[in-house]
């Protein structure tokens, strides 16, 4: 058979090479075990088995050896999945960026960024709303700002992407250090950005939104023409501004306050506008090249222009300088003529303030309209209300043209024809025709108070720039306000209709006086004389009854605002056989569009209040009352909404009510009665209020996640106190979400902390969905860090201690700390000199430590303590560094440290030990001035010092080893379980969050789905690939991958010991060796020595025996060897192997005290950790389930309102 040159067969290399190619293939089948991430970039650092190669290489080595440093931006996995490059360099097949992230070096390292950065003021980037310059692993820069990252230098194209979510990763890959923690930021795309342009929601996040058009008004104007074109500008300026200056014959003319024709007036402008365009023509004219360019440069804006007329803008150009002259003429003239009565056709005035105050109170139903149900009543009305502040214009400074004025007339007559804003099925129904049209505009004039009306539509007429001769839309307008001014002329001058306006007007007033002046016989007297003289016929139509004054009141509004319940029973009482229930239901003030049954409820009339139920109640059916009750005012309030200033209606009126209508404030009734915190019976008011939602609802679900407004509050935000009252947490059929962000970043549990709400916080850390230790998204504060701070800001307040109280106590009951002393980290803060401080709580008060002064203690108590199961500094601390300038993110990374804390002393009290107690004992008491670390580390180092004499004899030692090394095979058997648990469950943590995520988004669907009402759509949590407040799963691995460096340390400590022994058995194996040499030749030379020549063991005793012989043999070396030169080489031999002896037993000596402290401390630790750890297991599983609880119940309640919502839009 042939051999190779090392003398193995060519069978034995081929067997070896089957065997190792077989271990390849059996190493690989276990790297790709573990199922592959959702996200591609994630899942090349995190789970590559080629991590060693190129493109990850460099990538990988980096990130082992400075995890800390490091930061990785994670876009979406569907974008990273589906989507391709979209760098316009790469032409034909363009990669996806799934494959970059498998083959592109560069793409990796442009998403992974370096923490160190530069940030912008004082004010370092703790959150996403501060700004950072930062650099990429390959030296590429990035901006983040106000939760958005910019791409810098080095990146081919410019994008701005959202930052979705920061959270942390656990490493569960071998060529990561154990328990590494990783900072990712996910945000809305690559780096490097997609083709993908189809998808809105991600094209607004990655690019830069387009300006808005600032330039508002495009209008082609004189003015503009002349900025724009300075030849033309310099060829009329100057003839211009003679044109208008006060020394102008035509100009004087106008400003000359004497008598004179508007003819006249109208003649002069006429002569101004002429020589206006006269001198344009002129500028054309111009010999040279200077008026052909004039004439090239308006020919080219006409071509660019299509609506470009030269006379309109001149004629507008003329106006506008001459407005205010030709105006105060004709207000002037007009304000003559009506005092001296002197006649002029064309300045007729008629309407002054005095005889608008005559027909102040005329009302719609006295001018003969055909229109009689209220509810279209009511829509008149509100087109008069608006008209007649659309006419008011009229009267503005900045009205300086007629074009505007006849744009006023035009939009009031658009107004009382088809209001867009109008009821579209009431608009429908109600045909303006010309009488009803009148009628509107008469009562328009009345209220719009217009003075100089007429002088307005005079300019219109004559003034223009366009000849409305031939447009018969303009000329209808204007006829119908010529129209209206004649007949309220008739009507002042004594005509037989005018007079009944007059006295319609009149005893409007005459009967609402008395109404504000509560004149209970008058009003009594009139109706009864109503009742004598139309008791068998109709009340008429013009009767005051019906009337309604300038605010839409009618009498009964008006006694309501009254708050006279005498005025307003009698006009109810005896107004019955006229007065419908159309009537009440639809009687609404116009500018405010309240009900009768909400302005007695905004009054706070009772009386009128309990008169109007019973009205209701008694002649109503349930689906008028229902939607009368509901129907909304201009600030989209109901009924509901004002009831508490009444709650003790809620028993007659509460099944009617739509607690989930919701006014131009988000606020829905319920939310406005939570919100009336100065009720003095607020506890009692929110009782009624849920017992009647509760018993609308009956055993089904209800939504209170609806009742949330603009800023994010949510019912539980809201409510001061009584919240156990309102049984709002008592079922799961209530959907609330107990842990909802308002828009300050605040959960509830926050807020009652914030503002000392104890009662409530007491009730909802009763709950089991509430999550004390939520991180909000912002600053990642958590309800502890609010407690912090209300307690250093109101420390000396009984609500402080109190609120600190409750919060201990559920701590305490949710970690399960077996700790007698109670000791728990809090949160961290950044103060002084940009120094952190830990906040924990300890022997029953508020304390504090700094980050560094920590590091120190951790660093003290394992040098003092060796062999404990606390890891080392080194691995303690991997994921810190001592963070005395604030960094990026850094909050996120100290809450870490809280949770590391928190589990190191929940371990450390288990094994009570004197050490640990002492240890975690200093950490109760109150900080005290002690020794510097020099100090404290040389105390340690001292403390390792023997006191005493320790013998070992090989049969012990092996017995140590036999020891030592059965319970390193239990302890790696049971490492390598951790090891792979926590593997596991690291990758069921991941692949449970691609779940949710997955869930999430079909939640999202089915919330879009035409299934949901727009008001009840289900509440789903914001759509984050991976978001660790949602993933209890962290909790437990937090408690696991410590156990596991603990068993790390642990082991390493018994192989260390192990060698250690292997080491001391050596050495006495040549003090054997050595003694028996020394035996030797003591019995060739007869020599009998008074010292030991071989012992069992090696003691301090006998080394001083063995250095006295060594003494005395250089005494008395010639009696003993004096036998010439060959005797003295023996003896020098022999004291040279005594000699040798002597060092090897003293440090024999030596390791037999480290050896035996050693042992004994690992013992102890190998005894109790053994003991504790499955205690330790059960542990760190029952925080878990409890840190479960309020996600999994969260996830349920989501569930429920989904099924809630399904069931009642289905009709099941």
């Amino acid at each position: 058979m042939t051999q190779n040159s090392n003398g193995l067969s060519l069978s034995n290399c081929r067997s070896r090479g089957i065997r190792n190619d077989i271990k390849m293939v059996e190493r690989k089948r276990q790297v790709i075990f573990l199922p592959l991430l959702n996200n591609p970039l994630l899942s090349c650092i995190f789970n590559n088995s080629h991590y060693n190669a190129y493109p990850f290489k460099r990538t990988i080595h980096e990130l082992s050896q400075n995890h800390t440093q490091y930061m990785i931006l994670v876009p979406p996995a569907d974008v990273l999945n589906e989507h391709q490059n979209r760098d316009s360099s790469l032409i034909g097949n363009k990669p996806g960026l799934r494959e970059l992230c498998y083959t592109n070096e560069d793409f990796i390292q442009s998403h992974i960024v370096k923490f160190k950065h530069d940030t912008s003021g004082s004010a370092a980037a703790t959150s996403k709303t501060s700004s950072a310059i930062c650099h990429t692993m390959n030296g590429k820069q990035l901006l983040i700002k106000n939760g958005f990252i910019f791409s810098g230098k080095g990146f081919k194209k410019s994008v701005r992407l959202r930052i979705l979510n920061v959270t942390y990763f656990n490493s569960f890959c071998d060529y990561f250090p154990k328990g590494s923690m990783f900072t990712l930021i996910y945000i809305s795309d690559s780096l490097y950005g997609t083709m993908d342009t189809s998808s809105m929601t991600r094209a607004d996040l990655t690019s830069y939104p387009a300006r808005p058009n600032t330039n508002v008004d495009d209008r082609i104007t004189f003015e503009k023409l002349l900025r724009t074109f300075p030849v033309f500008s310099k060829a009329v300026s100057d003839k211009f501004y003679k044109i208008f200056h006060h020394n102008n014959e035509r100009i004087h003319f106008l400003r000359s306050q004497t008598p004179k024709k508007l003819s006249d007036i109208k003649d002069t402008f006429q002569l101004l506008l002429s020589d206006a365009s006269q001198i344009v023509q002129d500028s054309l004219r111009e010999e040279g090249s200077q008026g052909a360019q004039i004439h090239s440069i308006l020919n080219q804006y006409s071509v660019l222009h299509a609506d470009f007329d030269l006379n309109r803008l001149i004629h507008e150009y003329v106006e506008l300088n001459v407005y205010d002259t030709i105006w105060s003429q004709i207000v002037f003239q007009l304000d003559r003529q009506f005092l001296e009565k002197e006649h002029d056709a064309d300045a007729m005035k008629t309407l002054t303030k005095e005889k608008y105050d005559t027909l102040s109170c005329l009302s719609l139903n006295q001018l003969d309209i055909a229109v009689k149900e209220p509810w279209k009543i009511n829509e008149l009305y509100r087109r008069i209300f608006k008209a007649s502040a659309e006419l008011s214009k009229l009267s503005d400074p900045t009205m300086i043209n007629s074009s505007m004025k006849m744009s006023v007339l035009a939009n009031t007559i658009k107004i009382l024809t088809n209001d867009n804003e109008s009821n579209e099925i009431i608009a429908e129904k109600i045909i303006v025709n010309a009488d009803i049209l009148i009628a509107l505009l008469i009562m328009v004039v009345i209220r719009a108070r217009v003075d100089n009306l007429e002088g307005y539509l005079y300019y219109i007429k004559n003034f223009s720039p366009i000849d409305y001769s031939a447009d018969g839309y303009i000329c209808y307008i204007i006829s119908n306000f010529d129209a209206v001014i004649l007949h309220l002329s008739c009507s002042i001058e004594g005509d037989i209709n005018g007079r009944d306006l007059l006295s319609y007007s009149k005893s409007n007033s005459v009967i609402w006086s008395n109404i504000q002046n509560s004149n209970h016989e008058y009003i009594s007297d009139i109706l009864k004389e109503l009742q004598n003289k139309h008791r068998e016929g109709d009340l008429p139509e013009v009767n005051f009854l019906k009337s309604k004054n300038q605010k839409g009141e009618s009498c009964f509004m008006q006694a309501v605002k009254l708050k006279n319940s005498k005025v307003f029973s009698l006009l109810l009482d005896l107004t019955s056989p006229w007065i419908s229930v159309e009537d009440i239901l639809f009687d609404k003030s116009i500018d405010t569009h309240q009900t009768l049954l909400m302005t007695a409820m905004a009054e706070g009339s009772s009386e009128n209040l309990d008169v109007l139920i019973q009205f209701l109640l008694r002649d109503t059916t349930e689906e008028e009352l229902y939607a009368y009750i509901n129907s909304k005012d201009k600030y989209g309030r109901t009924v509901g909404h004002n009831i508490f200033q009444n709650y003790r209606c809620i028993g007659a009126l509460g099944k009617y009510i739509d607690w989930d209508s919701k006014d131009i404030n988000s606020h829905t009734p319920l939310f406005t009665l939570c919100r009336c915190y100065d009720h003095s019976e607020y506890i009692e008011m929110l009782e009624l209020a849920f017992y009647t939602i509760y018993n609308l609802h009956g055993d089904g679900y209800i939504n209170f996640i609806s009742h949330t407004d603009r800023v994010g509050n949510s019912l539980l935000h809201i409510i001061l106190r009584g919240l156990e009252n309102t049984k709002l947490l008592s079922s799961y059929k209530h959907i609330i979400e107990i842990n909802q962000l308002n828009n300050k970043q605040l959960t509830p549990l926050m807020l009652y902390i914030k503002y000392g709400r104890v009662e409530n916080l007491s009730q909802i850390l009763k709950e089991d969905r509430v999550n004390i230790k939520y991180e909000e998204p912002m600053k990642f504060n958590t309800a502890l860090d609010v407690l912090i701070n209300s307690f250093l800001k109101f420390s000396s307040s009984d609500v402080s201690g109190k609120l600190c109280s409750l919060v201990c106590d559920h701590l305490f009951n949710v970690s399960s700390s077996v700790f007698t002393e109670k000791l728990m980290a809090f949160s961290t803060r950044l103060e002084g000199r940009r120094e952190w401080f830990m906040y924990y709580w300890g022997n029953d008060s508020l304390k504090k430590i700094s980050v560094s002064d920590l590091k120190k203690l951790t660093f003290v108590f394992k040098k003092k303590n060796p062999y404990s199961i606390v890891p080392s500094n080194q691995v303690l601390w991997q994921n810190f560094d001592e963070h005395k300038e604030e960094s990026l993110f850094s909050k996120l990374i100290m809450n870490r440290l809280v949770e590391r804390f928190n589990v190191l002393t929940n371990i450390l009290s288990f094994c009570s030990t004197p050490e640990t107690k002492q240890f975690l004992d200093g950490f109760s008491m109150k900080h005290q001035g002690g020794a510097s670390t020099l100090e404290a580390i040389h105390n340690a180092s001292s403390f390792q010092e023997g006191k005493g004499e320790d013998v070992l004899t090989k049969q012990k030692v092996e017995e140590m080893e036999s020891f030592l090394k059965y319970s390193l095979s239990d302890l790696t058997t049971f490492l390598q379980f951790l090891t792979k648990l926590n593997k596991l469950l690291t990758v069921y943590d991941l692949k449970e969050a691609d779940y949710l995520y997955i869930q999430n988004s079909l939640l999202l669907i089915a919330q879009r789905s035409v299934v949901f009402l727009e008001r009840d759509t289900p509440h789903v949590s914001p759509i984050h690939e991976y978001d660790h407040n949602a993933a209890p799963m962290k909790t437990l691995l937090s408690f696991l991958v410590f156990l596991e460096q603990c068993y790390i340390e642990l082991s390493t400590n018994v192989r260390v010991l192990i060698l250690k022994l292997h080491s001391w058995s050596n050495i006495a194996s040549e003090i054997e060796e050595i003694s028996r040499t020394l035996a030797a030749i003591k019995e060739q030379d007869n020599v009998s020595s008074k010292g030991p020549v071989f012992e069992d063991t090696i003691s301090k005793s006998s080394v001083d025996s063995m250095n006295t012989e060594v003494k005395n043999l250089e005494d008395s070396s010639n009696s003993i060897f004096g036998m010439g030169s060959f005797i003295e080489t023996k003896a020098t031999k022999y004291k040279k192997l005594l000699q040798l002896k002597i060092e090897k037993s003293t440090v024999l000596l030596k390791m037999n005290h480290e050896i035996k402290v050693a042992h004994e401390s690992l013992a102890t630790e190998i005894s109790t950790f053994v003991t504790i750890r499955n205690k330790l297991l059960r542990l760190s599983f029952k925080v878990y389930i409890k840190c479960l609880l309020p996600t999994a119940k969260s996830r349920l309640s989501q569930y429920y309102r989904t099924l809630g919502s399904l069931s009642t839009n289905l009709g099941a």
